[in-house]
């Protein structure tokens, strides 16, 4: 007789024989290229073979995910994911549909075809997966580490396989009593298996507790009770083991066979079979070791159709009953369970539907939760079995997709959401089925429900949307202008002011931005809605070039706020400061000439202008510097790029006579920004020139006796002075006569000396009078001298007398001759 964990490992082979594979093909990105398939139409490559357990037995059976995608974009019919299943696995037989095609597994294959109709209207970007079912057939006898296979030209990840060999503890040893089911899910059957122990109260054992006594008799009674059975023809049958075998894995087993049945007597109703038990023994036998019991051992079966398609009793899918063992008056009873298993398919058969529930979210200003959970409650028709509850999660690592087990067919399915966080987020949720149509909801106070009912053989999609707003509130800003040196803007000239805040999970804001323009001239603008609760950081866009000048600064007050009631009232305020773009040009002022002397004032006004040049943001301007002669140059700031012209017209200086400046390196220069222009300024001032007329001028008693001819030598001479040396010259002049001096340096004081005149006979010459005695040489003009010299006459001594008169024939001889000398030597100078 069979042992429980024999039993467990027949179920869990019954089970993968007879399970399917699931799959989802989802239209997302591009993943390797691994050729999975290359029949026509587009390839496919296999992206990954994941093992869900990374340690197992041998001969075990396991899940797999595959994922794939399709090796081109857009893609073509057919699209087929093809692999072979290499040695030591073997698939688990199964056919099922999925969303968008079919997939086939055999023991040696895997093969999934999409639906053409999808192909076509989605031919972006296919890719997907789908878990299947695996036999692991390694045969090993020690642990296998790092074990990995390759499907579809990628490896799997690496797994521990256990041996199943056994080592001890392998001989049969008899079984006890028990009953099990198993569930096939294409017929709605129910095989049921009543395990007859080989030992216990009432049962006479044989040979220690191996196997039963011959000459019992047995009757066992399963009434299904409650169930919605009916019991399908050839049943019930008895199987009996006589002898043991060893397996190829080591362990010795009871070998079955089926009881002939002119050796069971059946109830009408089928529901009870009564055997006698008989001798062990080994005939016929061909297993391994064949070792013969003393008496045998029994199981008996009965095959039932499950009525309600496999929509359960006493759980979803679920059945339960139990049987009565009789023997020599002793009842044993034992109860099992039998499943309809869902193994990662989808809808099978017209009893059975799933609902896919995928989320979506309508959020601009909002974070996205980072998953959602809803509950469910299923209600099965006629309340059998009864409801059943649980939840799941929805989130990125299910694609914010959720495909349920299946379900009866015309279940109800109520889900209900809380509304998700935080709770300053205003919420409302919406299901709509594969059609767009909305289904009608319950709204609690922080939930929502709603109820859908399931169909067989489809799988009815439904999305449920959330749309969240968070609190929003303006807030204001303006402009203020630091422009301290009256910088024209120009016209509708405005400034860009940003307000970014960062996500905050806490309160479900998401991240972003807003600008507003802010005039100018100062007014008040507002940014329409931020977030409540945000943390917003202000920030200016770099102004806009203003022509001719420079931003020198930006500041805003306050640089961040969290938007709040009390920020209500506070104003956001962008400073800028504007300077305009200026150089600057210095003037050296160097003063030359020999009248440079005579400058009283060294400081000269020296005049500049510059025109306006719009495309520069300048207007004309115009100045005077003071530049002083000899000392620190003067400077003046400018407009960059103003064109500046220079002039000068120095104030006259008497005795001087200005020549006309000299700018170096010119008088008409351009500006440079921050940079100076270093302009020299020459004035060259010449001396003046004047002079003094010396009038001369005879008289007294003997002036008449003086000669005609005669002249006169003045000499004059005047110290160095302002701009000149010192200097003398020689006059020459008669009586009743004017002459001129040269032109002579202003300023320079003359002193006059005559050398003494020429000695006239019988007269005598008083001291010269100078009028006046000294003269300072004016600017251009001529200063009158006036030279006077007495002449008197010496008394003549008495003479005696000879008797003779002379004089009346003498004098006026001479006479004549002294005017005749005086005008040849008047004529002369003259000429000269």
């Amino acid at each position: 007789m069979p042992s429980n964990s024999r039993r467990v490992r027949a179920l869990a082979r019954y089970l993968a024989a007879s399970l399917g594979a699931a799959a989802t093909v989802i239209a997302v990105s591009l993943g390797g290229v691994t050729a999975a398939n290359a029949a026509e139409g587009t390839p496919t490559a296999v992206d990954s073979v994941t093992f869900e357990n990374t340690t197992f037995q041998d001969q075990s059976t396991q899940t797999l995910d595959v994922s794939w995608h399709a090796t081109e974009s857009p893609a073509t019919n057919p699209v087929v994911v093809s692999f072979e299943l290499p040695d030591g696995l073997h698939g688990v037989g199964a056919t099922f549909a999925i969303d968008n095609g079919t997939c086939t597994i055999t023991s040696t294959t895997a093969t999934c075809t999409i639906d053409p109709d999808y192909v076509t209207a989605n031919p972006d970007n296919i890719h997907g997966s789908f878990t299947m079912g695996v036999q692991v057939d390694l045969k090993n006898h020690d642990t296998a580490t790092g074990q990995t296979w390759n499907i579809g030209g990628v490896e799997t990840n690496p797994v521990t396989v256990t041996s199943r060999f056994c080592s001890t503890n392998c001989q049969w040893n008899g079984t006890g009593a028990s009953k099990y089911g198993s569930y096939n899910n294409s017929n709605d059957t129910i095989t049921w298996t009543v395990q007859v122990p080989s030992h216990g109260d009432g049962f006479t054992t044989a040979g220690d507790g191996k196997s039963l006594e011959p000459g019992q008799t047995i009757t066992v009674t399963d009434p299904f009770t409650g169930n919605p059975f009916t019991i399908q023809d050839g049943s019930p049958w008895v199987s009996v083991a006589g002898c043991m075998t060893t397996d190829s894995w080591g362990y010795q087993s009871a070998h079955y066979t089926t009881l002939d049945a002119t050796e069971t007597t059946i109830s009408a109703d089928k529901t009870s079979v009564a055997f006698t038990t008989a001798a062990g023994g080994c005939s016929g036998v061909t297993g391994t070791d064949p070792t013969p019991l003393v008496g045998s051992v029994y199981q008996v079966h009965w095959t039932v159709k499950a009525e309600d398609g496999g929509k359960g009793v006493v759980g979803p899918g679920t059945y339960s009953n139990t049987a009565t063992i009789s023997v020599n008056g002793t009842d044993t009873s034992v109860t099992g369970t039998a499943t309809r298993y869902t193994y990662g398919g989808t809808a099978v058969g017209d009893n059975f539907g799933r609902f896919e529930l995928k989320k979506a979210f309508d959020t601009t200003d909002t974070l996205q939760p980072q998953s959602v959970t809803v509950d469910y409650v299923i209600n099965y028709p006629g309340d059998v079995p009864p409801a059943t509850s649980g939840s799941f999660t929805l989130g990125a690592d299910n694609n914010w997709s959720y495909l349920s087990d299946q379900i009866f067919k015309g279940s109800t399915v109520t889900l209900t959401e809380e509304n998700p966080g935080p709770a300053n987020v205003d919420w409302s949720t919406a299901l709509t089925d594969g059609n767009g149509n909305p289904v009608q909801g319950t709204t609690g106070p922080n939930s929502t429900s709603y109820t859908i009912t399931v169909a067989g053989n489809a799988i009815g999609n439904y999305t449920l949307t959330n749309t969240g707003t968070v609190p929003e509130q303006a807030q204001n800003a303006k402009k203020v202008l630091d422009n301290p040196d009256g910088v024209t803007l120009p016209q509708g000239t405005s400034f860009e002011l940003d307000a970014t805040w960062p996500d905050n999970a806490d309160l479900g804001i998401k991240g972003g931005s807003q600008s507003v323009e802010l005039p100018a001239d100062g007014t008040t603008v507002a940014f329409p809605q931020l977030p409540v609760g945000a943390n917003v950081t202000f920030t200016e866009k770099a102004p806009t070039d203003i022509p001719g000048a420079t931003w020198t600064g930006s500041t805003v007050s306050p640089g961040t706020l969290t938007i709040g009631p009390d920020t209500k009232t506070v104003t956001v305020t962008a400073t800028n400061t504007l300077k305009r773009n200026v150089g600057t040009f210095s003037i050296e002022k160097d003063l030359t000439g020999d009248a440079a002397g005579l400058v009283t004032d060294p400081t000269f006004d020296v005049d500049y202008s510059y025109p306006a040049d719009p495309s520069l943001g300048i207007e004309a301007g115009s100045g005077v510097a003071k530049v002083t002669a000899g000392g620190t140059p003067t400077t003046v700031t400018a407009p960059a790029g103003a064109v500046v012209t220079l002039s000068e017209n120095p104030v006259k200086v008497t005795g001087g006579t200005w020549a006309q400046p000299v700018f170096t390196p010119g008088a008409t220069f351009t500006v440079a920004q921050d940079e100076n222009v270093s302009v020299g300024l020459t004035n060259l001032i010449t001396l003046d020139t004047g002079a003094f007329s010396l009038h001369k001028t005879v008289n007294g008693t003997g002036a008449s006796s003086l000669p005609k001819n005669t002249t006169f030598t003045v000499h004059y001479s005047y110290p160095a002075g302002t701009g000149f040396l010192a200097g003398s010259g020689d006059l020459a002049v008669k009586a009743g006569t004017t002459v001129t001096s040269p032109q002579l340096p202003y300023g320079a004081v003359v002193t006059l000396k005559e050398d003494a005149p020429a000695t006239v006979t019988g007269a005598t010459w008083s001291k010269p009078v100078f009028s006046p005695s000294t003269v300072t040489i004016g600017d251009g003009t001529t200063a009158n001298v006036t030279l006077t010299n007495t002449l008197t006459t010496i008394p003549a001594p008495s003479l005696a007398h000879t008797g003779s008169d002379v004089s009346t024939a003498v004098i006026p001889a001479a006479a004549l001759l002294v005017a005749g000398l005086a005008m040849l030597l008047l004529m002369r100078r003259r000429r000269a």
